[in-house]
């Protein structure tokens, strides 16, 4: 399999769309990914995309869980079009490591965390600097197998 049909937005009432386990052999995530406006669940672990996370999923207001792989040939220039996710509980992603000065400060920014697992993603900075940290329904951070070269007080971590 080498790529998506287009014609898939057509399913307009799709909730769910896993992908997971497919040989798409390095092929992009589609952009039209993104238009699927009732998609709430998207599953592409181990489905051979490569390249970057499209900024278009920003647009799936409604998506409670987002699973773009776990084989590490996905990336993302920057997180921001997360925070236009309101309704997101459940999130991985991979190599961050273009990301990792501003991740902390979107995290704040999505107040529907449940869980987040960004296990050896090239993080290597953790910036503090917030007033106050806002991780209120966050139960699980799995940052195992970074980089990290900074400290993380726990007095930041109880504001």
């Amino acid at each position: 399999m080498t790529g998506i049909d287009p014609a898939l937005v057509e399913l307009q009432h799709l909730q769910l769309l896993d992908l997971s386990f497919n040989a798409f052999d390095g092929a992009p995530i589609p952009d039209f990914l993104g238009s699927m406006k009732e998609l709430r669940h998207l599953d592409l672990t181990y489905a051979g995309f490569s390249g970057r996370i499209p900024h278009q999923l920003g647009n799936l207001s409604k998506l409670i869980s987002l699973k773009p792989s776990s084989d590490y040939s996905l990336s993302a220039k920057n997180l921001w079009w997360l925070t236009t996710l309101p309704s997101l509980n459940y999130m991985s992603l991979v190599n961050l490591s273009m990301a990792s000065h501003d991740w902390v400060h979107v995290i704040n920014m999505s107040p529907s965390l449940v869980e987040l697992y960004l296990w050896n993603c090239g993080l290597s900075y953790i910036s503090l600097t917030l007033p106050s940290v806002n991780f209120t329904s966050l139960r699980v951070l799995d940052l195992r197998f970074n980089n990290f070269n900074s400290t993380i007080h726990h007095s930041k971590l109880d504001s």
